[in-house]
């Protein structure tokens, strides 16, 4: 399990993510070599997302019919939460487990998920940790790291149910999602996990440091100044 950000990561992750995002819009070239690791117009838009929330904490969420109101907001924040997981876990498996994203991922569709898909892939993450195959259990730690891992996702299932079955008791979880701003902590912690996400693709791309330096992934280095 990777280390928790420190506040002081946190507090820096915004101006490092919407720099990371001004450069690739104006460098093409880096753009491409980015999208061959999965990095898409999507990507693109859920981190500027991202960084919006910082100031606008309702994140736009799924089309719901017109219900109560405390019902349709918890539905559209497990959905647009599993949304972002599902691509970032994709991606994530692509780069690092392969063989096992198609698996997990391969025929679920690839449009915003419905409280079905979402089901789905809760019960394969369940056989998945189940699984003695070695790059399941690799596939198990990228995803963990991610905040795909089985808790999370049977709390969004959980959820899913309480919200589809009529006169079922409301769930903390339900209650929670339902709550009109997240805490800005959790806020800067999603965005922490996309820009890291992609910033790791960028060091594993690309190998001039003028490109990694304009991405402000690297620092350029000190000449030493010559002696008398």
């Amino acid at each position: 399990m990777t280390a928790a950000p420190n506040a002081v990561t946190l507090k820096r992750t915004p101006e490092r993510a919407l720099r990371f995002l001004m450069v690739l819009a104006q460098r093409p070239a880096l753009r491409r070599a980015l999208a061959e690791v999965g990095f898409s117009d999507a990507e693109a838009a859920e981190g500027m997302r991202l960084i919006a929330r910082l100031v606008l904490p309702d994140p736009a969420g799924v089309d719901l019919p017109a219900t109560d109101p405390g019902i349709a907001a918890a539905e559209a924040q497990v959905l647009s939460d599993a949304r972002m997981l599902l691509k970032r876990g994709r991606a994530a498996l692509d780069r690092a487990v392969p063989e096992m994203a198609a698996e997990l991922f391969g025929d679920l569709p690839a449009g915003a998920p419905n409280k079905m898909t979402v089901i789905q892939l809760e019960h394969r993450l369940r056989a998945l940790h189940s699984d003695p195959r070695p790059a399941a259990a690799q596939a198990v730690a990228v995803l963990e790291a991610r905040g795909l891992g089985r808790a999370h996702l049977a709390s969004m299932t959980a959820s899913l149910r309480v919200l589809i079955s009529p006169g079922s008791p409301p769930s903390p979880v339900a209650a929670q999602v339902a709550a009109p701003v997240e805490p800005l902590i959790d806020r800067l912690r999603a965005l922490y996990l996309w820009y890291r996400e992609w910033a790791m693709a960028a060091h594993a791309t690309f190998t001039k440091r003028q490109d990694l330096i304009a991405l402000g992934l690297a620092r350029p280095q000190r000449r030493t100044p010559p002696t008398a």
